[in-house]
């Protein structure tokens, strides 16, 4: 994840790659409504964070990869575009690591073999790269830390938690006790493959 930057330069592209190599990931885009809101929200509960959302996303996996070929994402990308105009529902906040705070997505029989699909590029992940979940200065569990050697992510397989960011904070964020709970529908717009940054931000969508 990066820090703020407009929202035109993130969504800049860039020319086409054969392979990639850094932090990339495959994203859910919601529709534009649903944009709106997490933006609106973030800056309610977490009104001083150092990081607010500027473009609302959920990841399916994000990694520092290497040698990621060309072709591997069209493949991969085509069969998550098949999801285009499906339905979720976001349905409760969360503090994630005393610092993160999501609004999460009630899991659907289509969320879990998406994921392990954008997962699948984890076999170029970068060994010797350092996860960002260390230099966010995360509250992890043992298992949290066993997926980040292993994927780059704690937030994988059976740990996965569907998820918009709102916010993050490095002092810590609270949620009060007394937060209504809320459903929002949401449609999946579109799935994109993004260079992620710092928060676990799309840093720029990538032009496949």
């Amino acid at each position: 994840m990066i820090e703020k930057k407009d929202s035109a330069s993130q969504l800049e592209t860039s020319p086409e790659k054969k392979e990639f190599s850094g932090s990339y990931g495959f994203v859910i885009k919601p529709d534009s409504k649903t944009q709106k809101k997490a933006q609106a929200i973030a800056i309610k509960l977490a009104p001083g964070a150092e990081f607010q959302t500027t473009i609302p996303h959920i990841t399916l996996y994000h990694g520092r990869i290497e040698h990621l070929p060309l072709r591997v994402v069209k493949e991969i990308l085509a069969e998550l575009k098949e999801h285009r105009g499906e339905s979720l529902t976001l349905d409760s906040f969360e503090v994630y690591g005393g610092n993160f705070l999501f609004w999460d997505i009630k899991m659907t029989n289509i969320l879990p073999p998406m994921h392990k699909k954008a997962l699948s590029i984890s076999a170029y992940l970068e060994k010797d790269g350092i996860a960002m979940a260390h230099d966010e200065g995360l509250k992890m569990t043992s298992k949290e830390l066993d997926n980040i050697m292993r994927y780059g992510h704690p937030l994988v397989l059976e740990r996965y938690i569907p998820h918009i960011t709102l916010a993050y904070d490095s002092h810590g964020l609270t949620l009060s006790p007394q937060l209504p709970l809320a459903p929002w529908g949401i449609e999946i717009d579109d799935v994109l493959f993004a260079e992620m940054g710092k928060y676990g931000a799309v840093a720029r969508i990538v032009d496949i």
